[in-house]
């Protein structure tokens, strides 16, 4: 039992050994970014802007395609009504053209006399 006690003591203390160096390097690292970013700040900045400008113009595309999707939507919509109305208005006209005495209502009017 002792012997297991000491195991893992042994273990736990390798542990937080490790992580003390981990966190002493994660410490180093992000010190010498900071001190990079603080030296080159015109770089960073101009990373930022261009970052910046790249957002803006795909988030304008994908306005503009949405936009552009739901105007052909809605023309197409006004196409079918406006034939919807022009095949209305023409079977009116010719429903009265059917009821004048010598004109045969055709599809082949060219060919058919009083068509």
């Amino acid at each position: 039992m002792y012997k297991t006690l000491s195991i893992l003591a042994d273990m736990a203390q390798r542990i937080f050994f490790s992580l003390g160096i981990m966190c002493k390097l994660i410490h180093r690292v992000k010190t010498l970014f900071i001190q990079q970013l603080y030296k080159r700040t015109a770089l960073v900045l101009s990373i930022m802007f261009c970052i910046g400008i790249v957002a803006g113009l795909w988030n304008t595309h994908l306005l503009s395609s949405k936009l552009i999707k739901s105007k052909v939507l809605q023309n197409a919509s006004h196409y079918a009504q406006t034939i919807q109305a022009a095949r209305t208005l023409y079977s009116e006209v010719a429903t009265r053209a059917k009821t004048v005495e010598g004109i045969t209502i055709t599809h082949d009017y060219k060919n058919i006399e009083g068509g």
